[in-house]
Order: C-alpha cells, then structure tokens, then sequence
C-alpha cells in the first residue's frame, strides 16, 4: 500500500473496488503493467492500493477528467478491463470523485511512511558532493528503472560521478538538498535562467514529501530572484509528479546519451506570487 500524501487539490480520484475470483491467471503481471502503463499518462499523479486474498481497492489520482477518460479509452486498457470482467473478478465498482481539500494525521513518533519526521532543506556544500552524486546513480537505477531499459539507464549513468566533478558542478548552480535526522536524502538544482537541471530523490524515500519540499524552495527562490518560469527536462518516471506541481508539458524529444536514445519530456511552470506553497 501506498500512501501519496503529497498531492496538492483539487485533482481527481478513481475508486475501484473490486472482489476477485479466485486464482491469478495472469492477473498479478497484467496489474503490474497497467500501473507502469498508466503512471506514464498524461495527468496521472499517484496512486494508493491495498488488498486481502478477495477484496481490494485502488485509488488512482488524476490531474483532470480529460485525462481518466484518455486513460479508460486506452487500447491496453480496454483489453485489461475485457480480462478483467471474464476471468479476474466477480465484481467491481467504479466512482470519480473530485478532491477538493485533503489532510494528513500522523501519531506523535510516526510522522512520514519512515517514521523521520519532515524533511528540512538547506543550500549544498561542497561536503555534500559525493552523497549527492550517489543519490543521482541510486535514482537513476533504482527508481527511473520502471520506465527506462537496463541499457538506457547505463547510458544515462554508468557509474557514480566522481566527488571533483560534482564539486565543480555545484559551483554553477544553486542547489538545495533535503536532509532526514541529518542525512540527505535529495536535491535539486535551479540555474541562472530558471531551468531546473537535476532534480533527484533516494530510492528508499520515495512518496515522503522530499521532492515537494526541494521544489518549493526552487519555487520561492525563483519568485525572490523575479525569475517568470521554471523549466525542466523531465523523465517518463518523474512527469506525474511535475503536472501535479503545476508543470505543463511543452513537447517530448528523444536524447541521446553515450549513443543510446531515451525519451524525456521538456516542462515548465509560470511563476508568480500566488503559485509560491
């Protein structure tokens, strides 16, 4: 289960409450690629999922109903859904339901799926270099790795950088890293112009608030400098989290790094004082 507490409203729910059949007959592997299929939508933003041996619910979120009914439309789709109704389940519901306002408790000590409280964020030293080099590489493989090829993500990071390199590198940007009791867990990084070049969160800290807490920092140190954009180019895994901030698809392009394409898509959000959370 997965909780995605770092949604801001209003944006789309999709319920689906489903008792299953019994057996998988290739259910387990046609859920795991719906999911990877969907979370490279259009609109998509998250999703929560939790199931007994019977009973289950998924709660995926949407950035509009153009998008839900794109994605209900798809062909892959389609053919899951037909599955679905002549082998998977017994029954299903389906609602919509627009999101209006959300909160989050969390028991004294519990605080984030990891229990480390929030994350704090301050500007990167030259100490930092190396743990961020590694966040890089461990993103890079770890997370982007449902929607790149072994041989993409190679290309994109053979190794970890080297300490000197990434050194050199901070002193051409602002970077912002996030820390949890003291350990930095991700970064981000605004230049001159506006353009967000690289922009990362550990592996294990996934869906805890990090990367919403680097971009708003990004985000008011834009609005300080009068900057009248931020700009990004944003991977398949890392889209759904940018239309949820506000970041609007310009077009997708293919790169090419060490000879091996990978696609990526170029966003960008307008600033102004009441976009700064």
């Amino acid at each position: 289960m997965m909780f995605d507490t770092d949604l801001e409203p209003p944006y789309y729910a999709v319920i689906f409450s489903s008792e299953r059949n019994g057996g998988d007959e290739g259910y387990s592997d046609m859920a795991a690629s719906m999911l990877a299929l969907a979370a490279r939508q259009p609109g998509f933003l998250g999703v929560d999922s939790a199931r007994d041996p019977g009973l289950g619910i998924t709660v995926s979120y949407w950035r509009d109903l153009e998008s839900i009914r794109a994605w209900r439309e798809h062909a892959d789709h389609l053919e899951a859904q037909r599955l679905g109704r002549e082998r998977w389940y017994r029954r299903y519901t389906l609602r919509v339901a627009r999101v209006e306002r959300s909160s989050t408790f969390e028991a004294e000590g519990q605080a984030s799926c990891a229990g480390e409280g929030m994350p704090t964020i301050r500007l990167a030293t030259a100490d930092d270099a190396h743990r961020l080099a590694t966040i890089f590489y461990d993103s890079i493989h770890n997370v982007a790795c449902r929607d790149y090829s072994r041989d993409q993500l190679n290309a994109w990071a053979p190794q970890v950088p080297e300490t000197e390199w990434w050194t050199a590198r901070l002193g051409s940007r602002t970077t912002f890293v996030a820390e949890l009791n003291g350990r930095i867990v991700g970064f981000g990084e605004l230049e001159a112009d506006g353009h967000i070049d690289g922009f990362y969160c550990a592996s294990e800290h996934q869906r805890q608030g990090v990367g919403s807490a680097i971009l708003r920092a990004i985000e008011q140190e834009a609005i300080s400098r009068g900057l009248p954009r931020l700009f990004a180019e944003v991977s398949i895994t890392a889209r759904p989290f940018f239309e949820a901030k506000g970041f609007r698809l310009v077009r997708e392009q293919t790169v090419e790094r060490r000879g091996i394409a990978l696609v990526n898509f170029i966003m960008d959000k307008r600033l102004g004082n009441q976009q700064s959370r």
